[in-house]
C-alpha cells in the first residue's frame, strides 16, 4: 500500500501575507467606523435614543461603548492580538448593522453599500473566528514565546535522548 505524506508546514508566504493584509485592512475599516461614531457621538447617540427609545444618558453611555469596542476590535484585528475575539466583535457588530439595514430597506434583494459591506465583514470575521490571526500576527508572536519558555523550563528537554546528535546536555 502506498504511504501517503502529509505536509504540515506552515502555509506560503504569499496565503501568511494575503491574510494579514485582509486582516489589516479590515481592523482599519473597523477603526474607522468607530471613529466615526466617536466623532460624531452627539449624533449617534441621538439616532440611538430616538431608534430605541433610550434615555439620553443611556444612549451616550451605549454610543461610547460602541465607539470604544469597535476602536480596540480595529486594533486588535490589525496587531493580531486577541484575533478570535476581535472578529467575534467585528461579527457581532456587522450582524447589527446588517440587521438594521435589513429593517430599513425591507428586503435582501433590494442592495445597498450598507448592507454589502455588512454581508463582506460578517463573512471575513467569521473566517478569523476559525483561522485566528496566522503566523505575522501577535497571538503567533506570544503562543511562540510561551511555547519555548515552557521547553526551556522543563527539564525533560535537556536529557540525552532529547538533545541533538552530537550535543550533550550541558551545552
Amino acid at each position: 500500500m502506498p504511504r501517503i505524506d502529509i505536509d504540515e508546514s506552515s502555509p506560503a508566504k504569499s496565503v501568511t501575507f494575503a491574510r494579514t493584509l485582509l486582516r489589516s485592512a479590515v481592523g482599519l475599516i473597523l477603526i474607522g467606523h468607530g471613529a466615526q461614531k466617536l466623532a460624531q457621538l452627539a449624533a449617534f447617540s441621538g439616532e440611538l435614543s430616538t431608534r430605541f427609545g433610550l434615555s439620553g444618558a443611556d444612549a451616550h453611555v451605549l454610543a461610547y461603548a460602541a465607539a470604544g469596542i469597535e476602536l480596540a476590535a480595529g486594533a486588535g484585528l490589525i496587531l493580531g492580538w486577541f484575533t478570535r475575539f476581535s472578529a467575534f466583535v467585528l461579527v457581532c457588530a456587522s450582524a447589527w448593522g446588517f440587521a438594521l439595514e435589513f429593517a430599513q430597506g425591507g428586503s435582501v434583494l433590494r442592495v445597498s453599500p450598507g448592507l454589502e459591506l455588512a454581508v463582506v465583514l460578517v463573512c471575513v470575521g467569521t473566517l478569523f473566528m476559525f483561522t485566528g490571526g496566522g503566523a505575522l500576527s501577535l497571538d503567533a508572536a506570544l503562543r511562540e514565546r510561551r511555547w519555548r519558555k515552557a521547553i526551556e523550563n522543563d527539564a525533560i528537554w535537556s536529557r540525552p535522548e532529547y538533545v541533538g546528535p552530537g550535543r550533550h546536555a550541558a551545552d
